[in-house]
């Protein structure tokens, strides 16, 4: 069987593998992958890396400690860093790996690749394994502080812009709340029916909408409610 040559070996690593076990990680269990990297990191690259070599019934061309793994945080943000062997100036090569992330947010995956034309960039891999280039640190190789704060500036935008899109996802799944028939919603709880044509949790998602589009009469409101029970009363956060 042909053995991964040894550049291949730290792409698919690295750009393929890390990734999907970051992303497809099961939120229900301690030991996801995520926090396994965060807590033996070096052990466990090194450990996947030997699996790959076992599989080509070959000897791993790397030893353990041709790979270094540490997590620090700058500002809010957490990082996770990968740092690989020395790179091959005549490939488009993989130099770092970062997992970045906040104690609200989750993580993103980058990567800081060499190209052989002399160019150095922050990649982003997305949440379904696609490669962009997120910036460019050519000028700036040798200067690291730069590059977390580049990383930093791009994990905020792209955060964002995933939040974004998922918000405007919602918005645009839920029901349309103008056309609901209140006068009937009023009769059924009035006369104590079970179904009421409206459950607890579209209640809330009705309570966010008109949060959202009528702020000001809903501010009115909330204030009215908290006058009359003597204490706070915003329905979404009970």
């Amino acid at each position: 069987m042909e053995f991964r040559c040894i550049d291949g070996l730290k792409w698919e690593l690295f750009e393929e593998l890390l990734p999907k076990l970051l992303y497809m990680q099961n939120e229900e269990r301690e030991d996801d992958f995520f926090h396994v990297l965060k807590e033996r990191g070096q052990n466990i690259v090194y450990e996947i890396l030997r699996q790959l070599c076992e599989e080509d019934q070959a000897e791993c061309p790397y030893e353990a400690d041709a790979f270094s793994v540490s997590c620090f945080s700058r500002a809010s943000l957490h990082f996770i860093q990968m740092n690989l062997p020395p790179y091959n100036p005549s490939i488009n090569d993989i130099v770092r790996a970062y997992i970045v992330y906040s104690d609200e947010t989750e993580p993103l995956y980058f990567l800081i690749k060499h190209f052989k034309e002399g160019e150095t960039f922050i990649l982003y891999v997305t949440s379904d394994f696609q490669v962009l280039k997120a910036d460019e640190l050519t000028r700036h190789e040798e200067d690291r502080n730069f590059e977390y704060w580049k990383l930093a500036v791009n994990y905020l935008t792209i955060y964002k812009d995933i939040h974004a899109e998922e918000s405007e996802s919602k918005e645009d799944s839920g029901r349309d709340w103008q056309q609901v028939d209140w006068m009937s919603v009023r009769e059924k709880i009035q006369r104590n029916e079970k179904e009421i044509g409206l459950t607890e949790e579209e209640y809330q998602e009705f309570l966010q909408w008109y949060a959202c589009n009528y702020r000001e009469i809903y501010d009115q409101t909330v204030l009215y409610l908290a006058f009359k029970e003597g204490k706070e009363a915003d329905p979404m956060q009970q």
